[in-house]
């Protein structure tokens, strides 16, 4: 797997706890 999608997980697995949690960060 390249750099590049890892980075790509992570901020979707981010956005998802984001959304999940309702924090403004």
């Amino acid at each position: 797997m390249s750099k590049k999608n890892k980075l790509l997980e992570l901020e979707n697995i981010i956005k998802k706890l984001r959304s999940n949690t309702g924090c403004p960060w």
